[in-house]
């Protein structure tokens, strides 16, 4: 198991295929899902997209070793805002948006020092289909992901989310 607890920001498209792929890899133990659409929520959980179901942040993000924020590029600095504070050693921050600069700069803002938790990426896929009931599984095969590490980021961190794009099928 690369990854014992995933806290899944947005259980949409992209971060409920990213889910459904670690699962089937045997990459991830357990899903923790965040989303403010308690009905994404409850058709994650159906679908087995998440393990749990959270509309609070403070929890989903509890014991996870992995953050990954599948959300619109405008919610992402309230987002790393609200995540400031729950950071614990050893976790790592990731997202999925199509720009980088926006995030990279919000990033600094609100993570500070903390800055090299976040390992910023976005996958080249998707589909004009949005919501938990259109993820799949193979989403991402054969398809790239792209990481652009920060300076702030240390060797294993990169390589930790890589190779969860990597398990994915990336």
């Amino acid at each position: 198991v690369l990854i014992n607890r995933l806290c899944l920001v947005g259980v949409g498209l992209i971060g409920g295929s990213l889910a459904l792929a670690l699962k089937r890899a045997g990459a991830c133990a357990h899903v923790a899902g965040f989303d403010q659409d308690e009905r994404a929520l409850s058709e994650a959980m159906e679908l087995g997209i998440a393990d749990s179901a959270h509309t609070s942040l403070a929890q989903a993000v509890a014991g996870s070793d992995v953050v990954l924020i599948a959300t619109p590029l405008g919610a992402m600095p309230a987002l790393l805002q609200q995540l400031a504070p729950l950071l614990t050693p050893g976790m790592l921050i990731t997202d999925v948006g199509s720009a980088k600069q926006c995030v990279i700069d919000a990033a600094r803002k609100y993570l500070a020092q903390d800055i090299g938790v976040l390992v910023p990426g976005h996958p080249i896929a998707g589909t004009e289909k949005s919501g938990p009931r259109h993820a799949f599984p193979e989403l991402f095969a054969g398809r790239m992901a792209i990481l652009t590490p920060l300076p702030e980021n240390d060797a294993s961190s990169v390589a930790r989310i890589r190779a969860l794009w990597e398990a994915a099928g990336a």
